[in-house]
């Protein structure tokens, strides 16, 4: 089990990823400002152009078609022409920028996603965790609401992989991840936060109904049959159980309880639940 605290670097990341987005939307803004202008000066110059070629369009009457011929030269009509096609072709450029401001935001979302996701597990990874650590802790000492987190080791994961290979090493983690994200209620997350270890923060969870969830991953997790080929076995894990302490804890020591905890899980046989102490009775 490793265990670690906030990276400094956290409030770095979360710095430039604020500053990233800010950039995107005032590239945003004033891409849009840019074709909203371009718009209105299109229809401008198409309604007063088309003012001015109304009465030289109109179909001539039979008595004044040779004054009408003098009126609209050949050299006329070619600018005419070439004018309504410049007018058609900005036209599709509007229409082209305003389909890529689209495929730029859609494509900066993707980006942002992946940029959180572990890419094995399909869950959030160790950088969500950490930014969204920092803001849940926040919100719940700002609303005075709880906040419980899970730290869950796989055990004697080492062994899978030495005795089964690195392969289905990844296929028992994926099965585990996807076991621990079904577990967990729609307001909560599950992270991988580092090899075989995961995290889960409980949104606004009475520390009663916490106990229960973890004790329900536990067993799920153990019910697991994880096969490939002619391997099949099952794996347990350890969970350590924190409860946010809204005057003593920050972050950082938020996940020291959870680690803290989790090592005495291990400690005692493993497969188990642990839920650390209140701030003031470990001292």
């Amino acid at each position: 089990m490793i265990t670690r605290v906030v990276s400094p670097a956290a409030p770095l990341i979360r710095k430039l990823q604020t500053e990233s987005l800010h950039t995107f939307g005032l590239l945003g803004l004033l891409l849009l400002l840019g074709v909203l202008i371009t718009e209105q000066l299109v229809r401008l110059f198409e309604n007063e152009i088309q003012k001015l070629l109304t009465p030289l369009l109109a179909e001539p009457r039979a008595e004044s078609s040779g004054e009408s011929s003098m009126l609209m030269p050949t050299l006329a009509k070619t600018t005419i022409s070439e004018f309504a096609t410049m007018i058609n072709l900005i036209n599709m450029r509007i229409r082209r920028i305003n389909q890529l401001t689209i495929e730029l935001a859609r494509s900066r979302d993707q980006m942002a996603e992946l940029s959180m996701t572990d890419a094995l597990t399909g869950c959030r990874n160790r950088r969500d965790f950490h930014l969204r650590l920092a803001e849940e802790v926040a919100r719940a000492k700002r609303n005075q609401h709880t906040l419980m987190g899970i730290l869950l080791d796989i055990d004697h994961f080492k062994d899978v992989n030495d005795s089964y290979g690195h392969p289905f090493g990844d296929k028992a983690l994926q099965s585990v991840a996807h076991a621990i994200s079904t577990g967990i209620r729609a307001a909560d997350y599950c992270f991988r936060y580092g090899g075989e270890e995961f995290v889960t923060l409980l949104i606004d969870c009475p520390q009663d109904r916490a106990l229960l969830i973890a004790e329900s991953l536990r067993i799920k997790v153990q019910g697991l049959r994880i096969s490939s080929g002619d391997v099949s076995i099952s794996v347990s894990v350890s969970l350590g159980l924190a409860s946010l302490h809204l005057e003593d804890d920050d972050a950082d020591t938020f996940l020291a309880r959870m680690d803290k905890a989790l090592y005495l899980a291990k400690r005692r046989g493993r497969n188990s639940v642990v839920m650390a102490p209140h701030p003031e009775d470990e001292h």
